[in-house]
């Protein structure tokens, strides 16, 4: 790996990385509060603590993502983006790669597992629920040619300032709505929209 890679990619190897370079790439910036919705502005004049009854608050309705991933010069490593956020994705070191980063599958799988754990706290505040832990556990497998997950399946280990019923409620609340979820288990299109090949 030559000295821009290593620069670049700030180990351990396993895991994922992040940029070390000073030059962020340029993407999705992060909304003032003011443009955040009138739920979340409401929610902050009055206080969290104020609110008895589920109320939505901004979530992934009507807004456009876009990620980016470019690989380190001459490897086979590469470096995920979006906005001012980065990871380091790569092969194992045994699948032709060098075990950098995330594979895809552990990507899918931190995506499931993260929607989850951001919106249990979104939806705990609209609740005036203040959570303390949460532990969000994925797992799933690959299998077939090509390669498909199968079912996937995950557990929630939380801890907050509520009954315990409050708590299964909001968990099972989550579970019906969470955006990345729901995206999979009703089979959102991917499509390939172009391809580019440059000298």
């Amino acid at each position: 790996m030559d000295e821009t890679a290593v620069g670049l990619l700030d180990r351990p190897r396993f895991g994922g990385g992040r940029i070390t370079s000073e030059r962020q790439p340029q993407g999705l910036a992060v909304p003032p509060v003011k443009d955040r919705g009138p739920d979340l502005v409401a929610m902050q004049q009055r206080g969290s603590r104020e609110l008895t009854r589920p109320t939505r608050l901004v979530d992934d309705r009507g807004v456009s993502f876009e990620v980016e991933f470019r690989n380190v010069v001459g490897e086979t490593a590469a470096i995920g983006s979006a906005g001012p956020y980065t990871l380091v994705v790569d092969r194992p070191a045994g699948g032709g790669g060098l075990g950098l980063g995330f594979n895809g599958g552990q990507l899918l799988y931190l995506a499931i597992g993260g929607c989850v754990s951001n919106d249990l706290f979104r939806e705990a505040s609209a609740r005036g629920i203040d959570l303390t832990t949460v532990r969000v556990l994925v797992r799933g497998n690959f299998t077939g040619e090509p390669a498909v997950s199968e079912d996937v399946s995950y557990e929630v280990e939380l801890a907050g300032h509520a009954p315990r019923e409050r708590l299964e409620e909001l968990v099972s609340h989550v579970d019906a709505i969470a955006e990345i979820p729901n995206s999979v288990r009703r089979g959102t299109p991917v499509r390939l929209s172009s391809v580019r090949i440059i000298p």
